[in-house]
């Protein structure tokens, strides 16, 4: 009787190191990922800069120095410059569109290119 309940009880400790050391690779993962996205200060020209550190392939909406929407990539562990999304149309250019199926009206590209103001 006593082999079995020491078998049972060595299977369970087992079980419970298992388990701690689950959790515990987990908590070290989540401790790393936040440590990647701290802000690391730079002091560049005199200026001091705040970079962040990223994962490689993530991306994230920015604003560019023209004020329009724009998106920033990772690329070796640091975020690139903000590059303007996609052009679509000639900005403030008018283009006809329909308001209903028998009337049309005109819209007008944003002073980015990425879109069009609503039909009027």
């Amino acid at each position: 009787m006593k082999k079995k309940k020491t078998k049972k009880t060595d299977k369970i400790f087992v079980l419970v190191i298992i388990i701690i050391s689950i959790l515990a690779i987990t908590v070290i993962g989540i401790k790393k990922t936040e440590d990647l996205n701290k802000e690391i200060p730079l002091i560049e020209n005199n200026t001091k800069i705040e970079l962040s550190r990223c994962l490689e392939g993530e991306e994230k909406e920015c604003i560019t120095e023209y004020n329009c929407d724009g998106t920033q990539y990772c690329k070796n562990g640091k975020w690139t410059n903000c590059y303007k999304n996609k052009v679509v149309c000639i900005p403030s250019k008018e283009y006809t569109c329909a308001l209903t199926p028998c009337l049309s009206g005109t819209k007008v590209c944003n002073d980015c290119g990425t879109g069009w103001e609503k039909c009027k």
